[in-house]
């Protein structure tokens, strides 16, 4: 099944300003990271959030 990649970016926007709204620092790293934020080198479908004084990852993907 080909994503819809219009689609998956609105959703993935609007966990992005959901996440603006916690009272926490959380940082986006990984793929997406560098795909949308700086080359859009490529497709990513996942997103990686990292708490930012926690040690462990949230890792936020898609269902399949």
């Amino acid at each position: 099944m080909t994503p819809n990649w219009e689609h998956l970016y609105l959703l993935q926007d609007w966990v992005l300003n959901e996440m603006k709204l916690v009272k926490h620092e959380f940082y986006l790293t990984g793929g997406t990271a560098l795909s949308r934020g700086y080359y859009g080198h490529r497709y990513s479908e996942d997103l990686d959030i990292v708490p930012g004084r926690v040690l462990f990852y949230c890792i936020l993907t898609p269902s399949r």
